[in-house]
């Protein structure tokens, strides 16, 4: 059911970062609201499914550092774990929504998300834009052995 939202760490951590002032049931309806959107779209049974596949898409690897050597200011990519690749796509989602035009958020959230999975969207691209850098930096990161 839409109505519902599951009991699952992403959902939850969708919530948690759509949510504002602490109104944690305002961040629910929008989210329910956008899957209701996303499943007429998409004719899926589960729409929840399509936004943790999105995020997994949208997630970036590695997160650029700097820092300094001497007078010298380096990047260095850091490895990210788990939540905070997660984090890192659920705001590049929402920024990207945000400056979408259509006419309530909802859609504007469902249409990105609808878009990730296509593979049209501009978070796409951000994420390849920043694995780009990591890898022109490669040379900066520490290797342990």
């Amino acid at each position: 059911d839409v109505n519902i939202i599951p009991k699952d760490d992403i959902i939850s951590q969708v919530v948690n970062t759509f949510m504002r002032d602490g109104k944690k049931t305002k961040a629910q309806k929008i989210i329910i609201d956008s899957m209701k959107i996303l499943q007429k779209k998409t004719e899926a049974p589960n729409p929840y499914v399509i936004l943790t596949e999105a995020i997994e898409l949208a997630s970036p690897l590695l997160k650029l550092t700097t820092t300094k050597k001497g007078s010298k200011v380096t990047s260095v990519p850091t490895p990210l774990r788990e939540r905070q690749r997660r984090r890192r796509a659920i705001t590049w989602i929402i920024d990207a929504a945000s400056k979408r035009n259509d006419k309530t958020f909802e859609q504007k959230f469902a249409s990105e998300i609808y878009d990730i999975n296509q593979g049209v969207s501009g978070v796409l691209q951000k994420k390849s834009q920043l694995h780009k850098q990591v890898l022109a930096n490669r040379a900066n990161a520490q290797v342990s052995y």
